[in-house]
């Protein structure tokens, strides 16, 4: 028999449905954890109508089973620091105020493409260190990105393979992708 503080029930909801008081209420009346979301299925479309509410829902994350895209947002960061895996398609674009992508430090796969654009602000892809593969590779008009040291980690793109890199005009240094194989 498992002692009560073994014991954890998952709660896959949207964080806002269910007062945090009430879970913690639940842990300590029967002595089970209450888990945060793990898997957030379904399609997930990020853009500034939605970005302050779905990104904060999306935060505990560790996958995303279908795409994820984050479109013309206002924000300077985004961070989905549990994101592990997506399986669809990750495109983030048109973020005019996104300087660093350093909010994925967890993100090892995209099982679809991974389409970075249009990010007139973006320098760098630091936070992309973990990732291994994705099933192609698009870097288009990020007006200011200097290099792709955090794709360091990318050893396979797994779909068709395309691996596309144009209209980075500031764009020095691609060694970051010299683990393709």
């Amino acid at each position: 028999l498992a002692s009560a503080q073994e014991r954890v029930v998952n709660v896959y909801n949207w964080s806002d449905y269910i007062d945090e008081s009430i879970l913690s209420d639940f842990t300590k009346e029967t002595g089970i954890k209450v888990g945060a979301c793990t898997n957030c299925s379904g399609n997930q479309l990020v853009n500034q109508a939605n970005a302050q509410v779905l990104l904060h829902d999306l935060r505990n994350c560790e996958q995303i089973s279908g795409n994820l895209q984050i479109l013309t947002t206002t924000y300077n960061r985004i961070r989905l620091p549990n994101l592990e895996q997506v399986t669809g398609n990750l495109e983030i674009n048109g973020n005019n105020n996104l300087a660093r992508l350093d909010g994925f430090p967890s993100l090892t796969s995209v099982g679809g493409d991974l389409r970075i654009m249009n990010n007139d602000a973006l320098l760098e892809v630091d936070g992309l260190a973990q990732l291994a593969s994705t099933g192609s590779l698009a870097l288009y008009n990020n007006d200011v990105l200097i290099h792709l040291d955090g794709l360091a980690a990318l050893n396979s793109l797994t779909g068709d393979g395309d691996l596309s890199i144009t209209g980075n005009a500031l764009l020095e240094d691609i060694g970051g992708l010299g683990n393709l194989a």
